[in-house]
């Protein structure tokens, strides 16, 4: 859902600390998008890669579950596109403002480049797993939350 960019005064250091939150985040994630495999953790509210053969125990340790990680990516996400937007929009009114014009640019810039390293990260994560359930969500968080960014990146 696009919203209408109004008149706001968007304060571009909260924007590059939200963006630095996403990131720091969503570093497991990204570093699992270079691997060939391995499974994603979550502790203290950010991703970590866990490999395969010791997932069972750093999930007993951390009090993971399944259905957490799902959680985390989704609210995540979600967030993350709500961020996308204001990031757009903050752009739109920066226009008249060269300095902060740039400045933005190098957040969506780089906020471009975490989206393909997540990307490439959620069809690993996707590859690691055998059932169903874990690819049809990875597939519906890229094709019903991920997609929308296509319109919103510009």
């Amino acid at each position: 859902m696009m919203r209408e960019c109004g008149i706001i005064v968007y304060d571009h250091t909260d924007i590059a600390n939200t963006s630095e939150e996403f990131a720091r985040k969503l570093k497991g994630l990204e570093k699992l998008g270079n691997l060939d495999n391995g499974k994603l953790g979550i502790s203290d509210n950010v991703t970590y890669v866990s490999w395969a053969h010791f997932q069972s125990f750093n999930r007993w340790f951390n009090g993971e579950t399944r259905q957490a990680l799902k959680r985390f990516l989704l609210d995540t996400f979600k967030d993350y596109v709500i961020f996308r937007e204001m990031l757009k929009c903050a752009l739109e009114s920066a226009v008249e403002s060269p300095a902060s014009f740039q400045q933005l640019r190098k957040i969506r810039s780089d906020s471009d480049s975490n989206l393909a390293s997540w990307r490439d990260g959620l069809t690993t994560l996707s590859n690691t797993y055998t059932d169903a359930d874990m690819k049809s969500f990875i597939s519906e968080l890229e094709d019903k939350i991920l997609s929308g960014l296509d319109g919103v990146t510009n």
